[in-house]
This record gives structure tokens, C-alpha cells and sequence, in this order.
């Protein structure tokens, strides 16, 4: 078919062994590299443990340095950082239920206006009517057959050469007494047609109003409003645990403020000593393990990337292969045709 055509054009040029083969062997690469760097990353904790270790079993392990100052300046940034952070948070919920409770005032002031009960009463008043005019209908049908019935009765006395002279006679007193009884009878369909014309008229008025419909929108509007108020109760929750955030961040950063004036006051200037000496090295190998560790995180992702693409690949050379089956089933079967 055309279709089957189109696709193997479009893709028949593909040389999907040698995709796949390209994006194994950048996959063997890549494992190879995160093997190599979790072995280093092994290694210098390992060494950084036994330098740790080593510091401890100083004398003066608890001197402080100028690394250790700039390691503590850089933890206080870190946990400024955070607290921005927190604060921008507080900011954007604030805005999101300040422009949430302008939308809920909106609301508020269209139901303040919106008649809701007037026109519920109303509402209740079309059903009313509503069975009142099903019954009237109903009555209304009764009595005029009576009255077409008691017309055909008094039609018989037309036909019967005495007429209405005896009218206690057996085959005609029915239809003498339906005579008597026909003006009451119009008269009766008669009122109770005007009456039905009048209840018609009022269900209609108050049907053309659309009380219905007026009813559904005053219930989508209270039902948003609800909803509204739920973001705002839900938003309100989060601003609270982010303000005890805030709180307990403002004491860390306190606390690590003071630290940093206790750890001035002991600051040694002496650069030489043994214990000085193994905390630049323990400085400097975190610095190595923080870019070993970010190094080791993006090959995982360009693992798992080259992975994900090798998947497609295998199914479009799978979906490729049996659109090449069903084209050659359609040769077949389009050769077999024409050979009759």
C-alpha cells in the first residue's frame, strides 16, 4: 500500500547496526570513566579518613587556620544562600494567595448581588406549576373526551325518527340526558382551557428566565470559591513551615556567625605546624571529592541519556524490520495479482 511505501522510504536508509554499535561502544567508554573516577572517589575518602584520624591524635588538632575560616565562611554562605532561598519561597506563596483572594473578593462580590434565594424560590414555584399544568392537561384531555362522547350520543337522536319525544325511552334516555348535560360540559372543557392557557403562560414566564441555568452558574462560582479558599488554607500551611524554616535557619546562621568570631580570636598564624600542614591537605582533598562527585553524577546522566537512546533505536530497527516483512508480503501478494 502507499503507506507501507512511505514508511520504508522514509526510513529504509537508516543503518540502525551501525547506531547502535556508535552508542554501545560511547556506552563501554563511559562506564569505564565512572568505574575509574567511583575507584578514585574511593580512594581519597579513604585518604581523607586516615588524614582526619591522623588530626585527631594531635595535641593541637582544635587549632584553628585560615582554612578552616575560609571552610567556615564558605558554610556560611552556603546557609545565606539558603535562607534567601526560603524567603523567596515565603514571597511567591504570598503572591499566589494574594492573587487567589482577589479572585475569591470577585466572587464575593458577584454573589453579594446574585439573587441565589429569589431565584430558588422561584425555581420551586416553575415545579409547582409544573405538576399543577401536568394535571390540568390531564383533566383537561378527560372532560373533553367526555364532551366529544356526549356530542356523539346526542348524535343519535338526529337519526331516530321519534327524536327527543320520549326521552325515558331505553335506547335514547342516555343521549337526551347528555343533551341537557352539554352546555355544562362545553363550559367545563371551556374553563378548564383558559385555565390551562393561564398556568401555560406563568410556566413559560418563569421557564424563559432560565432559573436553572442561573442556579448551575451561582453553584460552579461557589464550588471555585471553595476550591480557592482550599489553595489559600493549603498555601497558608506551607508559609507557616517555611517561616519555622526561616526561623530555625536565622539561629543557625547565628550561631555559625558567632563560631566565626570565636574561631578568629584562636586563629593561629603559625602555617608550619604538622596540624596545619594536614588541614590544607584535608581542604584540598574535599575540594578534589566535591569535583569528583559532580564529575561522577554527569557521566551517570550521559549513561542513562546514551542508554534511553539505545532503547529507541532497537525499537525503530524492530518496527523497521517488520514493515520490511509486511512490505514483502504486500510484493508477494501484489505479483501472485498480477500474474492473473
Amino acid at each position: 500500500s502507499q503507506e507501507l511505501r512511505y514508511k520504508m522510504k522514509n526510513i529504509a536508509s537508516t543503518d540502525w547496526d551501525s547506531k547502535l554499535l556508535e552508542r554501545r561502544e560511547e556506552l563501554s567508554i563511559l562506564t569505564a570513566d565512572l568505574e575509574n573516577e567511583e575507584e578514585s572517589i574511593k580512594a581519597s575518602r579513604e585518604r581523607l579518613r586516615g588524614l582526619n584520624i591522623d588530626l585527631a591524635k594531635m595535641d593541637d588538632f582544635n587549632i584553628v587556620t585560615q582554612v578552616d575560616i575560609d571552610k567556615h565562611k564558605r558554610k556560611i554562605g552556603i546557609e545565606e544562600r539558603n535562607l534567601n532561598s526560603i524567603k523567596n519561597k515565603i514571597k511567591s506563596l504570598k503572591e499566589k494567595n494574594n492573587d487567589i483572594s482577589i479572585k475569591i473578593n470577585k466572587i464575593e462580590n458577584i454573589k453579594s448581588t446574585f439573587p441565589i434565594d429569589e431565584i430558588k424560590n422561584k425555581q420551586e414555584t416553575q415545579n409547582e406549576i409544573e405538576m399543577k399544568l401536568i394535571e390540568i392537561k390531564n383533566e383537561h384531555q378527560i372532560e373533553k373526551k367526555c364532551l366529544n362522547n356526549k356530542k356523539k350520543s346526542i348524535k343519535k337522536l338526529s337519526g331516530i325518527p321519534c327524536g327527543d319525544k320520549f326521552p325515558t325511552c331505553k335506547f335514547i334516555k342516555d343521549s337526551y340526558k347528555d343533551k341537557q348535560n352539554i352546555d355544562e360540559q362545553e363550559k367545563k372543557v371551556t374553563n378548564l382551557l383558559i385555565h390551562l392557557n393561564d398556568i401555560q403562560k406563568l410556566f413559560e414566564g418563569l421557564k424563559s428566565e432560565n432559573l436553572n441555568d442561573k442556579i448551575k452558574k451561582y453553584d460552579t462560582i461557589t464550588d471555585m470559591e471553595k476550591n480557592l479558599s482550599l489553595e489559600v488554607s493549603k498555601r497558608e500551611v506551607e508559609i507557616s513551615s517555611f517561616k519555622n524554616d526561616l526561623k530555625n535557619k536565622n539561629l543557625e546562621i547565628e550561631k555559625l556567625k558567632l563560631d566565626l568570631e570565636d574561631m578568629n580570636l584562636r586563629l593561629t598564624k603559625d602555617n608550619n605546624t604538622r596540624a596545619s600542614k594536614i588541614k590544607l591537605l584535608i581542604s584540598k582533598l574535599e575540594n578534589t571529592l566535591d569535583v569528583s562527585d559532580n564529575k561522577r553524577t554527569g557521566i551517570i546522566d550521559r549513561c542513562a541519556r546514551i542508554k534511553f537512546d539505545i532503547d529507541n533505536i532497537e525499537k525503530e530497527k524492530l518496527e523497521f524490520d517488520k514493515i520490511k516483512k509486511d512490505f514483502k508480503v504486500y510484493e508477494l501478494i501484489m505479483q501472485a495479482v498480477s500474474k492473473k
